[in-house]
């Protein structure tokens, strides 16, 4: 699969591709094989809470990811911001407050600070209207505006908030797959073709980008059973349209076998709209979507 390929596949770890607590199997049976097979057609990545996104965990699997995007990369509770070339960074990573900065000039600034406030909270300023403590005050806040901000730890550079990184779809702590995607491909995101493989857990993960549809493996697949999965894989990749395109055209075209259902996700109410069967060589599948545009499918 060559760089260029448009084609990603975003994989979750945990309760997807195995059960990684103590005691337990690891890699569930058949995903190697399955991995394989799937990393000759199109570029695979993992989407994961863990720190490292999964990467020692999955072993040998590890070979078929182009990269693992952990906590780092895809939480939307952090802060990213876009460089000049469209990559996401971690801010964390690039800047750091000024009153953190350890030269002697800024703790300095930081030791006179501190005085200023401690002279704020004397009787003879606190609460007290005059000129000498309004300028006091003054100074004070000047001195902490000036140092209450983030600039870049090598350059010194003020950090430009306009470059702050914001999902549209989402507030909160999400895996954010529309970073994931910009990670990926950050001059062309919007061309990328992405679908989802994830558990039941995800079907809140990709609010944070409606068109990358969500394959929620189950039990049989946890017992070594992937066919299914590089089945609709393939369904969905199989035309120039993108994933979600050629999902809502199978779900348009397919029967209703329930009607509207309320999900209560992590506290979150995600109103399911008609649940609709769909066969393919000889394979039966559920599609669903919610009324936030997202899009899934349950494996039988």
């Amino acid at each position: 699969m060559t760089e260029e390929s448009r084609d990603v596949t975003l994989f979750d770890v945990d309760s997807t591709l195995g059960d990684f607590s103590p005691g337990k199997i690891g890699l569930y049976p058949g995903v190697v094989n399955f991995l394989r097979l799937q990393a000759e057609k199109r570029r695979l990545y993992t989407a994961s809470n863990s720190g490292d996104g999964g990467s020692k965990r999955i072993g040998e699997a590890r070979q078929f990811f182009e990269a693992c995007f952990g906590s780092n990369e895809v939480n939307s509770s952090k802060i990213h911001y876009i460089r000049e070339d469209g990559m996401p960074r971690l801010m964390a990573n690039d800047y750091i407050m000024r009153f953190d900065v350890q030269t002697e000039e800024i703790q300095a600034l930081v030791k006179e600070n501190e005085r200023l406030g401690d002279l704020l909270l004397t009787d003879e300023h606190f609460m007290v209207e005059s000129e000498a403590a309004n300028e006091l005050r003054r100074k004070y806040a000047e001195l902490s505006q000036c140092l209450d901000v983030y600039v870049h730890k090598l350059t010194g550079e003020l950090f430009d908030e306009s470059t702050v990184y914001q999902n549209p779809n989402i507030r909160g702590s999400f895996k954010d797959l529309l970073l994931a995607k910009r990670i990926v491909s950050p001059q062309s995101y919007q061309e990328l073709r992405t679908v989802m493989v994830g558990d039941y857990g995800d079907i809140s993960t990709v609010f944070s980008d409606p068109e990358t549809p969500l394959i929620v493996v189950n039990n049989t697949q946890r017992q070594g059973d992937w066919n299914p999965v590089t089945v609709m894989l393939d369904l969905l990749y199989a035309r120039e349209e993108k994933p979600f395109q050629v999902f809502d055209e199978m779900y348009n075209n397919s029967v209703t076998i329930t009607q509207d259902d309320n999900l209560d996700i992590n506290g979150d109410l995600v109103k399911i709209l008609d649940n609709k069967s769909f066969s393919s060589q000889g394979m039966n599948f559920v599609l669903a979507k919610s009324d936030r545009e997202t899009r899934y499918v349950l494996l039988h």
